[in-house]
């Protein structure tokens, strides 16, 4: 976002949801590419907007799973503390906020290690062979 301007337009004190759909047509043609090609792909970010999702999904027209990690705030501001560029308390209350404000997909809850997070994102998708 930050490399192609898109920070800038704002939208009740947040990134815009035009910025973020602009990412999205950034994003897209790569992805077609690589979906085409039988890659898998995730797509991982504080979502703020759920009509970007919602244009994300209309734009790849793959088989996809969503899924919430669900974390508390003082979870959020612990693990930012730990993080070699951190935000800030202020930064990690107002992104938390703003990306808690819709339900979308299958809620996780992502309070138990990185491992434990994956595996019960993985018990939600079938296994092919």
């Amino acid at each position: 976002m930050d490399d192609h301007g898109l920070t800038e337009d704002k939208e009740d004190g947040y990134i815009s949801q035009t910025s973020f759909k602009r990412a999205n047509e950034l994003i897209v043609p790569k992805a077609k590419e690589l979906l085409g090609n039988g890659k898998i792909i995730i797509f991982d970010g504080n979502f703020y907007w759920k009509s970007q999702v919602d244009d994300l999904i209309r734009k790849l027209d793959y088989p996809h799973y969503v899924f919430t990690l669900k974390v508390p705030l003082k979870l959020c501001i612990e693990r930012d503390s730990k993080r070699d560029k951190t935000h800030g308390k202020d930064a990690a209350d107002a992104v938390h906020k703003k990306s808690t404000e819709f339900k979308y997909g299958t809620a996780i809850d992502a309070t138990g290690s990185i491992d434990e997070t994956i595996e019960k994102i993985q018990s939600y998708i079938p296994i092919s062979n």
